[in-house]
């Protein structure tokens, strides 16, 4: 089967001493898992591509050797080991990749994220360390997954739909933990799809939501969900809404961003003895902040909860809200990637919406190693040889310009037979 494996470092596979990766991403044939008993295998149909799989792809949270990552899965059973009797072939499914096991201290309490199990299964495509596996063609499921971490998909809902049940539960339970009463105020800062899923379930249970992002477009959508919107780029509008937090001062803000500013923001914006609750994590390069952001905590005496990964208890209501769309999740796919578009997608999440980060695509485009760049851009151009491989920023007549990335999935099922790695034979260095 088709993968796409990240590897830390330049690669030696043991037994194969004239093959050699070079450290990057590559999409490569690698055998399918064995299912054993109790273990399941999932037809990946699409992936989510999730923060925490650029910070494993850019080294910010260290792998330990060559991984698939991708864990925000929805696919289709292929395979069942025995005593499988939950499921069966052919049954179309959500994966939750991450399951408690229901019993120890922590599970009693609650806080299923801490519980031993919750932290060390987890699916594969059987290479390396299992951490999602989700970008490859097949994922084998452990037991407890099997068990505990399969929501089944009903005819009428789409695998585009269904691929969102994961982040949304993460959503879920951070809106949980705020606690927000009905017509009470709240501040969202960052709208990318996170914070739109939180807007939209904070709208749901009949809460003032104030939004806050640096792209318009992404406003544009948070106000059709009922929101009311600031630019934080736009000085007048940023005035306004901190001119209307003096006059209705705000007790509970979320931060959907993983961004040191954005808490230093919300920190600001929230009212004395308030409530700050923040999805993610940190990007590590800016935790030497860390001291000024708890001193400032501290002296606006704010509680500060942050909400790690999604809740065992909210798997039903996640999919239910989907599966109903009660929640909107359609509008939010900007970018249906195959397995060799990966590494785009990385640089894609690095410029995001920003024009003036074009030029470095451009120059990134004209390396052959980076050949699958213009089918993440959604910029089409056919040469002769039938390989897609020039970047046009920009409208043209019959190509569509830069459509900057909100949410992209992954697919297995779009073929990328030319961009699928060819052994580099190389010797093995000495020593």
């Amino acid at each position: 089967m088709l993968a796409s494996i990240f590897f830390p470092a330049d690669f030696y596979p043991e037994g194969k001493p004239t093959i050699y990766y070079s450290k990057g991403i590559w999409c490569d044939f690698v055998p399918v898992p064995v299912v054993e008993a109790g273990e399941a295998l999932v037809r990946v149909e699409l992936t989510g591509f999730c923060g925490t799989d650029f910070k494993r792809l850019t080294g910010a949270i260290p792998t330990g050797g060559p991984v698939v990552v991708g864990h925000e899965i929805a696919g289709t059973i292929a395979e069942v080991g025995s005593n499988v009797g939950s499921v069966k072939v052919g049954d179309r499914v959500v994966v939750f990749h991450h399951v408690p096991c229901t019993q120890c201290y922590y599970c009693e309490a609650k806080q299923f994220d801490q519980c031993g199990e919750y932290k060390s299964v987890d699916t594969t495509a059987g290479v390396g360390k299992p951490q999602g596996g989700g970008f490859a063609e097949f994922v084998k499921l452990p037991r407890q997954v099997v068990e505990r971490g399969l929501v089944k998909i009903p005819e009428n809902v789409a695998f585009e739909e269904a691929v969102y049940a994961e982040p949304l539960n993460c959503c879920h339970k951070a809106v949980r933990l705020a606690d927000v009463r009905e017509g009470e105020q709240v501040v969202v800062v960052g709208q990318g799809s996170i914070g739109l899923l939180v807007t939209q379930l904070l709208v749901l249970k009949g809460a003032r939501v104030l939004a806050l992002d640096a792209s318009s477009s992404r406003l544009e959508l948070s106000e059709s969900f009922g929101a009311r919107t600031f630019n934080v780029r736009d000085g007048k509008q940023l005035a306004e809404f901190e001119a209307l937090l003096q006059r209705e001062p705000v007790a509970k803000t979320v931060v959907a961003s993983d961004s040191i500013s954005a808490l230093e923001s919300a920190i600001r914006w929230t009212a004395g003895g308030g409530l700050i609750v923040e999805l993610g994590d940190v990007m590590a390069s800016s935790r030497t902040r860390a001291a000024s952001v708890l001193s400032a905590l501290n002296r606006k005496s704010l509680k500060y909860l942050p909400s790690y990964s999604s809740d065992f208890e909210f798997h039903g209501e996640s999919t239910r809200l989907i599966f109903e769309r009660k929640i909107d999740v359609r509008c939010l796919t900007t970018h249906v990637l195959s397995l060799a578009d990966v590494e785009a997608a990385v640089f894609l999440t690095q410029v995001g919406g920003d024009a003036e980060k074009l030029a470095m695509l451009e120059r990134i485009s004209k390396r052959s190693k980076i050949c699958n760049l213009p089918r993440a851009l959604g910029v089409w151009l056919a040469h002769p040889n039938g390989v897609r491989s020039e970047v046009y920023f920009g409208t043209r007549a019959g190509l569509r310009p830069f459509v900057p990335p909100l949410k992209m999935l992954v697919s297995p099922r779009i073929p990328c037979a030319h961009h699928v790695f060819k052994p580099t034979r190389l010797p093995r260095p000495s020593g």
